[in-house]
């Protein structure tokens, strides 16, 4: 696969600044409207090659970032050699720090927004999150789908979030069964999207349910190599199957299945053929995560200038 080089984001970034035609000043005084404090002086610096986006803060910018500049959604977070290979090789075994994909506070406040609460009528029975990956090593098909039995009388709509670790990158409810999108809000800076599901009829008190949702990226051809499914309540069953069915499995596959904490674990897991299977029986709160990855897969990002 080909590598992404520095000059590359660099190149992009100062191109798309001069077809806009704002001088950085501007640009700065546009993303702090946005709430992000970038220096003019950093701003140079990305332009020329001489440091990239590697903070977190620095990360986040980047969405708001490609709004001000007009240009398509994860254009310039594509170019970061940092989005290709910042899931790399592990030894099984080692510790790493899982980041927060939610913020309580803030998906509170959004649901308060919406008029809704979570998980509010129902409870989970079971939940499967399948996903395929395609040829290119890409997420190809992503299905969810949940069981859940109804609390009260009229419980017809629930809410489900997703964020994304890559910068500028927005993830999105497609296809689904049993129910459709109403909706959505979403936070560009935490790359956040909440979307209310409408069922497609109201149940009574004790009454199951089984409905279906994709996931996508809204920038195709997205490369990630982990999963993770957060479980804020108790569940009868929860699981996630990653699918490699293009004759190219991973070199390497690690799971956790555990607590939501720091630095969970992760222990090495053998392919079923050309598959991945993990679940937890009786489980939650807590996480289920599973990363993947090739020989060939860019290598570890050399020490840099970090902005």
């Amino acid at each position: 696969m080909q590598e992404v080089s520095d000059r590359d984001f660099a190149e992009t970034l100062r191109l798309a600044v001069e077809a806009r035609g704002l001088s950085l000043d501007r640009v700065r005084a546009h993303l702090l409207a946005y709430g992000h404090d970038v220096s003019v002086a950093t701003l140079s610096y990305w332009q020329t090659g001489r440091s990239i986006p590697v903070r977190r803060a620095s990360l986040q910018a980047l969405g708001a970032l490609e709004v001000i500049l007009q240009v398509p959604r994860g254009s310039l977070a594509a170019k970061l050699p940092s989005q290709h290979t910042r899931r790399r090789t592990r030894t099984s075994g080692t510790r790493e720090a899982i980041p927060q994909r939610f913020s309580p506070h803030t998906t509170r406040r959004i649901a308060a927004e919406m008029g809704l609460s979570w998980y509010e009528g129902y409870r989970t029975v079971a939940h499967d999150d399948i996903i395929t990956v395609a040829t290119d090593r890409s997420i190809g098909h992503h299905l969810v789908r949940e069981l859940i039995i109804a609390e009260r009388d009229g419980m017809d709509r629930l809410l489900v979030g997703y964020s994304s670790e890559i910068p500028g990158v927005l993830m999105t409810i497609g296809q689904t069964r049993g129910c459709t999108v109403g909706r959505t809000m979403t936070l560009l800076r935490e790359t956040l999207a909440v979307t209310e599901l409408l069922l497609d009829q109201p149940l009574r008190a004790g009454e199951p349910y089984l409905f279906e949702h994709c996931v996508a990226y809204d920038t195709p051809a997205t490369v990630i190599r982990d999963w993770q499914r957060n479980v804020h309540a108790n569940a009868h069953a929860v699981g996630i199957n990653v699918r490699f069915d293009h004759g190219d499995p991973p070199s390497q596959v690690e799971i956790y299945i555990g607590p939501d904490q720091e630095f969970p674990a992760f222990e090495h897991r053998e392919l079923s053929g050309q598959e991945v299977f993990l679940h937890g029986l009786d489980f939650g709160p807590g996480i289920l995560a599973v990363r993947w990855n090739w020989a060939d897969d860019a290598p570890e990002l050399q020490p840099r200038p970090v902005s």
